[in-house]
């Protein structure tokens, strides 16, 4: 079992202005477990990221466990728009800004709402997990 820290996460660095994939990220990942295929587990953020690899390089994935993973691509109802622009407003005022360490700090203590009580041995509160295996 291979688990690593997404972009701006756990030991992970924060994201700069330059562009970049989670789904580049973890094919890179792979790459450097010298890893061909995977079952790929992810929880919330990293759900989405295991389902958008497995739409972008099925070739790698071998089979899904998704936990309360979001999809892209839907419009929000008018109130999931106005809680978004409320709970994110500030923070992508701050990017906007440049102040991308502050925009991510502000972005994690609006995400999400209420804590889950119960977590994988080893995560932190910060931590979307995805983690794959061979």
């Amino acid at each position: 079992m291979i688990r690593y820290d997404v972009r701006g996460y756990g030991r992970s660095s924060r994201p700069t202005a330059d562009p970049y994939s989670h789904v580049r990220d973890l094919g890179a990942v792979m790459d450097a477990a010298e890893v061909e295929t995977a079952a790929l587990v992810g929880c919330s953020m990293g759900g989405a990221i295991a389902l958008l690899a497995a739409l972008s390089i099925p070739e790698r994935v071998s089979a899904l466990v998704l936990v309360a993973a979001a999809l892209d691509g839907f419009d929000g109802t008018d109130e999931q728009e106005r809680d978004w622009e409320e709970r994110m407003g500030p923070v992508e005022a701050l990017v906007l800004a440049g102040e991308l360490e502050k925009a991510q700090d502000v972005r994690l203590l609006t995400w999400p709402r209420s804590e889950p009580t119960i977590r994988p041995a080893g995560a932190s509160a910060r931590s979307p997990w995805t983690t794959f295996t061979s």
